[in-house]
């Protein structure tokens, strides 16, 4: 009796076209061309799995990787009388389980190879060429995801309920904060109105801070600190490099699971940058930028000191205003142990007047539905 079927010789992974013969000494299985490709002893002919209605029949060469699909569920009743194994499922042999083994070490070794080097490479190099103009546009397609990702606060009047933070002397009192710490270096700063306690940079020079953030500073140098930090991300073009990795890898994940247009495409920008974390380099880069940069401007750097250790007290509880931020910057005491040893001045952001942090905290007294960032020089 003669059968179509797939064909998988267990050497190759591409599957052929055959025709097998079923006859009381086994399987003859022949190409197009009536080329006998393998016999198969009617002794060793298996069941791969118990056939299910309506799937195809799968059949191995006990002691093998190699099998056979057939579609006609019929080959069943023809191989019942004549192979007297075909019910005890296929066994590999040794050499077999060590070639598939051998092979699987080798793919995990070379999975893990792109991921850790060949990736963060790739997205160093595309990086470094991507134009301002790309940066811009990516940032800004994801500032406008935000709304939809973070819970805005609605409760005040109607002014208020909005999503972004634009109240004027709120908005001069940063302005004055980021004059200081940015010197010569473009930056443009949005804030969310979210109590959510979260920074991030996000590609195209920008960083985004949240009203909850602000609220849960203990003084306006604990800001500075985190805006420093962030401008470290900013300039050693983390964002965007973590946006091609994560990218990159979410798409060799689709290609492996069949989802081909990847995860990051899927669930977007903004969920992204909420989402992923920067790698522990990355995080020692931007704290020694923060604090070169903290001294140039003449502002202590005990405020984010003191942000680090709240974060790390965070840490040990089960929840809290934190706790987002720790998914993405989290702390550890290495970090906080080179900000504690790092050169520092006793200036103040605002000097003696307490005045500006006030106006800051309000900063979301007037909310605006589209963003309008701060912008520097």
């Amino acid at each position: 009796m003669q059968y179509a079927a797939s064909y998988y010789d267990g050497v190759t992974a591409r599957a052929q076209t055959v025709a097998i013969d079923v006859t009381d000494d086994g399987v003859a299985i022949s190409d197009a061309d009536g080329t006998v490709l393998s016999s198969w002893p009617a002794g060793r002919v298996v069941l791969v799995e118990l056939p299910r209605g309506g799937e195809p029949v799968r059949l191995g060469l006990d002691g093998t990787t190699a099998r056979l699909v057939v579609d006609d569920p019929g080959v069943m009743e023809t191989l019942r009388p004549m192979a007297p194994q075909l019910y005890r499922r296929v066994r590999l042999s040794w050499s077999g389980l060590a070639r598939i083994a051998a092979w699987a070490g080798a793919a995990v070794v070379a999975v893990a190879f792109i991921i850790l080097v060949v990736v963060p490479s790739l997205s160093r190099q595309m990086a470094a060429v991507t134009p301002d103009a790309v940066r811009q546009r990516i940032g800004a397609a994801t500032l406008r995801q935000l709304p939809r990702l973070l819970p805005i606060d609605r409760s005040g009047p109607p002014h208020m309920r909005q999503a972004y933070c634009g109240y004027d002397r709120g908005r001069d009192a940063l302005q004055t904060m980021l004059v200081r710490l940015t010197a010569d270096m473009a930056l443009r700063v949005v804030v969310v109105n979210t109590e959510v306690v979260n920074a991030f940079a996000l590609p195209g020079d920008m960083v985004v801070l949240t009203q909850g953030l602000i609220d849960n500073a203990s003084s306006a140098e604990e800001v500075a600190g985190v805006i420093a930090h962030e401008m470290g991300h900013v300039a050693h073009d983390h964002p965007i490099e973590s946006m091609y990795r994560t990218a990159t890898v979410s798409v060799l994940a689709g290609l492996v699971t069949g989802d081909a247009a990847g995860g990051i495409l899927i669930t977007g920008l903004g969920q992204w940058v909420l989402n992923t974390g920067y790698s522990r380099a990355a995080e020692r880069e931007a704290d020694q930028y923060a604090l070169e940069r903290l001294y140039a401007a003449g502002i202590d750097s005990s405020g984010l000191e003191r942000f680090f250790a709240r974060l790390m007290e965070e840490r040990d509880k089960d929840a809290g205003p934190f706790s987002r931020m720790l998914s993405t910057h989290p702390p550890t005491r290495e970090r906080l142990e080179a900000v504690r040893r790092a050169d520092r001045v006793t200036g103040r952001v605002f000097g003696d007047d307490d005045e500006p942090l006030a106006q800051l905290r309000r900063i979301c007294w007037n909310t605006q539905p589209a963003p309008r960032p701060i912008s520097t020089p």
